[in-house]
C-alpha cells in the first residue's frame, strides 16, 4: 500500500512525508534516489513472494534471485547486493534455511551487475557464459 502510495506521489511531483508535501522534481539527484528505492522495495518484494510460494508449494527451483537479477542489472551491484542481503533476512523468518545462502544471492548480483556493467549480453554466447557462471558459483557456494 504504501508503495502504490509513494508512485501516486511521484507521479504528481510531490511526496508527502511527515504531513507536508515535499516537492521532489527539485533536485534531479532526488528523483533517481527515489526511483531507485522504488525498484529496490519491488525487488525485495518479488524475491520474498517467489521465495515464499516456492518454499509452501516445496518447488525445488529457488525463486528468490529474480528481484535480485532485476535490481543489480538496472541500478547497479550495491542496491542488488541490498536486495540480496535484506531477501534473505526476511525469508530466513519463514525459512530457517534462507540465511545461509544470502552470500549466493549476493553472488548473483555481483555477476549480474559485472556482466551489465561491460556490456556482455550482446550475444548468446555471453549469456551463455553468463547463465554458467551463476549456475556454477551459486553451486559452489551452496555446497559449502
Amino acid at each position: 500500500m504504501l508503495f502504490i502510495i509513494i508512485n501516486i506521489g511521484v507521479l504528481k511531483g510531490f511526496l508527502i512525508v511527515g504531513g507536508k508535501s515535499v516537492d521532489i522534481f527539485l533536485k534531479r539527484r532526488n528523483r533517481h534516489k527515489l526511483i531507485i528505492l522504488q525498484v529496490i522495495i519491488v525487488g525485495i518484494l518479488v524475491n520474498v513472494l517467489l521465495s515464499f510460494l516456492s518454499y509452501k508449494l516445496d518447488f525445488p527451483v529457488y525463486w528468490d534471485t529474480i528481484g535480485t537479477i532485476g535490481v543489480a542489472a538496472l541500478t547497479g551491484v550495491f542496491p542488488g547486493m541490498f536486495v540480496a542481503v535484506i531477501t534473505n533476512i526476511i525469508c530466513s523468518i519463514f525459512n530457517g534455511y534462507a540465511a545461509y545462502f544470502g552470500i549466493v544471492n549476493v553472488l548473483v548480483a555481483v555477476i549480474t551487475a559485472w556482466f551489465v556493467k561491460r556490456g556482455l549480453f550482446s550475444s548468446i554466447k555471453s549469456s551463455i557464459l553468463y547463465v554458467v557462471s551463476i549456475g556454477a558459483g551459486s553451486g559452489l557456494l551452496s555446497g559449502i
